[in-house]
């Protein structure tokens, strides 16, 4: 804290821009060592700029942004960064392969590290394999099949295990609700049959709703994974 309030000390007392933008990246660097991200770029947000640091002040926004999982704010830092230059620079082609994979933009992602498959650290083969798609479950899909049958959006969604449940105690309700109406037990048949179906009816609807968003979720997670696998050997 002493460093920090030493270097605010210094940065308001500075005539020179060139000095009062050196401390602020200074002090914006040991806010981010500190783990205050937020703070670290509301410092960055403070020098001014010029020509000879916009880029490094764009990356260094950039990295902020990346590492509070805004990866969108990231993405726009960075590609203000002429091409030549967030290419040819490691560190910042490192970042940008980093939240294109993010962001899902797979196809831009494979296309530079295309480029690479010169450097020796990964084989064609490994870059040809990668999909720039995923294959999708709807969930509007699965809810409309669990409406029809109880379990089968489940299914679809890619749980067997919870579809197959799901029909079986809806089967089990029903034929225990008829067997309390045909005995006549029209008051346990209502409420420890048909209220109890209802509510695993819509229970099972939203469920399928939620295991199709879980699915894609765990197919993009699982690309970004080979993606950033791969990126990280190139860097190696």
């Amino acid at each position: 804290m002493n460093s920090l309030l030493r270097k605010e000390y210094r940065i308001y007392h500075t005539a020179s821009r060139d000095s009062f933008n050196a401390l602020i990246f200074e002090k914006a660097r040991l806010l981010k060592q500190a783990n205050l991200l937020e703070w670290s770029y509301r410092e960055l947000c403070r020098i001014e700029t010029n020509a000879r640091i916009s880029d490094e002040l764009s990356y260094e926004k950039a990295l902020n942004s990346f590492l509070r999982n805004d990866f969108g704010n990231s993405y726009n830092q960075l590609l203000s960064i002429p091409d030549s230059v967030r290419i040819g620079t490691k560190q910042y082609l490192f970042l940008w392969l980093l939240t294109l994979s993010e962001l899902d933009k797979w196809e831009e992602c494979k296309t530079i590290m295309n480029r690479m498959i010169k450097a020796g650290k990964i084989s064609e083969e490994e870059i040809v394999s990668l999909q720039t798609t995923v294959k999708y479950k709807s969930p509007g899909t699965a809810l409309k099949l669990s409406s029809y049958l109880p379990g089968l959006g489940e299914i679809y969604a890619g749980n067997i295990g919870k579809g197959l449940t799901s029909f079986i105690i809806h089967a089990g309700l029903i034929w225990f609700a008829y067997e309390q109406y045909v005995a006549a037990f029209y008051i346990t048949g209502t409420f420890a049959g048909v209220y109890p179906l209802y509510r695993f009816y819509n229970g099972g609807r939203n469920l399928s709703y939620k295991l199709a968003l879980q699915y894609n979720e765990a197919q993009d997670w699982k690309l970004r994974k080979q993606y950033q696998t791969i990126i990280r050997k190139l860097f190696e």
